[in-house]
């Protein structure tokens, strides 16, 4: 489909795909960091985590 968009220089369709891509990448990130926190025990989140408290 992106591609077909280019060849006809559909700028709308281009661009929609452009922005789910990179909507995609963080979100993504951000789940497998929230499922490899469950899923691993070593790690924890602390109340202060980010603050330098709790070191």
């Amino acid at each position: 489909m992106l591609v077909d968009a280019i060849l006809h220089r559909d700028f709308i369709v281009q661009q929609t795909a452009v922005l789910l891509t990179a909507a995609m990448v963080p979100a993504l990130n951000l789940a497998i960091d929230l499922v490899y926190g469950v899923l691993t025990p070593r790690i924890r989140y602390s109340q202060g985590a980010g603050t330098g408290e709790g070191l």
